[in-house]
């Protein structure tokens, strides 16, 4: 049966998700854009319930162009990147989810590239020398120019080491940043090579930050920045596109499940999310470590979660009561964040801070 005579029965399933993308409007971006566009193409001036009604194709043409423009295939050697224009002079470079390891070769942070006159800046590089060059070759292709600047977003070795094959590119980091790479990649460098199957030759040499940025925030090419923390020396910062309302937070949000608080200070993580909310009404789009664009609201609904776990595991600490799996899941905690690993380490997290706060309490004797 071809998909020109697909019943209706076999529709029902994408009808509804994009339905519920235009409907809640919580597509993630360029997502509802590109679903409106496409039915009101297809359909002209028909309501949603209609368009949905009066076929198959023009919705399976909205999902298409749901993901954005997809780049052309491309003639660079391996590892190709999935590379997606999100506007003229604009790629976010789309990261596999889930933890690093021999099939996704350690490419599990999202990066993003801009235009900015005659220079290409990219925020993060991917995880080895061969990542990065494969990327500063489609790069190449689809602008025309060569990287000229790469940046470290954080001291996260799947998101930096492809420094290594960025060429001649200006590298840039915080002085934070810079120094928490130096003191953390001697560690960090062989426990992702033990991940990817790998010798740990093959993920340097290290490329240390050619310039550094000081401050709290500044202007950096395209870029607005903000340096913010999740723990005391766990610095992380906070990329927006001058002018535009896309933004970036490398270690703070995550759209493939529950954020991630493994070597996080859970209240400095929380005051951290919480803070992506000052900019307000400038950002509508935030693209987190992993998955897909978030909107507008997700730092408050991710602070709310770190908020909510450390409040619980402070209640249990003080009933006496023993470490259970994983706190009942409360209104508004989605049931996919609920079932995922990353919440139950979470949970044991923020258990052992609550237990350490409160033994602290107590002066020695």
């Amino acid at each position: 049966m071809g998909m020109d005579t697909l019943p209706l029965s076999k529709t029902r399933a994408p009808l509804r998700a994009a339905a519920a993308l235009l409907q809640n409007g919580r597509g993630p971006w360029p997502m509802r854009g590109s679903i409106k566009a496409a039915l009101h193409t297809a359909r002209g001036k028909t309501s949603l319930r209609r368009a949905l009604k009066q076929g198959f194709h023009a919705v399976l043409a909205a999902l298409l162009l749901a993901a954005g423009t997809p780049a052309r295939a491309s003639r660079c050697a391996a590892p190709h990147w999935p590379v997606v224009a999100l506007a003229p002079g604009l790629w976010w470079v789309q990261a596999a989810e889930g933890e690093a390891g021999p099939g996704n070769g350690g490419r599990v942070s999202n990066l993003l590239a801009a235009r900015h006159g005659k220079r290409l800046w990219l925020l993060g590089s991917g995880p080895t020398p061969e990542a990065g060059r494969a990327l500063r070759c489609q790069l190449r292709e689809l602008s025309g120019l060569e990287v000229s600047d790469v940046v470290a977003p954080w001291a996260r070795p799947e998101l930096v080491l492809g420094q290594a094959g960025m060429g001649a590119a200006r590298r840039w980091a915080h002085a934070e940043v810079a120094a928490a790479l130096r003191r953390q990649c001697p560690h960090c460098v062989p426990r992702l090579a033990q991940r990817l199957g790998r010798s740990t030759a093959a993920l340097g040499p290290l490329r240390w930050p050619t310039h550094v940025l000081r401050g709290a925030q500044g202007r950096l090419g395209p870029w607005q920045w903000q340096l913010l923390h999740r723990a005391a020396q766990r610095p992380v910062t906070v990329w927006r596109l001058h002018g535009q309302p896309q933004a970036a937070a490398w270690g703070l949000l995550w759209a493939d499940g529950p954020p991630d608080g493994r070597d996080a200070a859970l209240p400095a993580v929380q005051a951290a999310t919480a803070r992506l909310g000052l900019w307000g009404a400038q950002v509508q789009h935030w693209l987190p470590e992993q998955g897909p664009w978030l909107p507008a609201d997700a730092p408050a609904g991710q602070a709310d979660y770190w908020a909510r776990l450390q409040a619980l595991a402070r209640l249990a600490v003080q009933r006496g009561e023993t470490l259970p799996a994983t706190p009942a899941p409360w209104p508004g905690l989605p049931a996919a964040w609920a079932a995922h690993p990353r919440h139950a380490l979470n949970w044991q997290h923020a258990w052992r801070e609550a237990e350490d706060a409160s033994l602290s309490a107590f002066p020695p004797r």
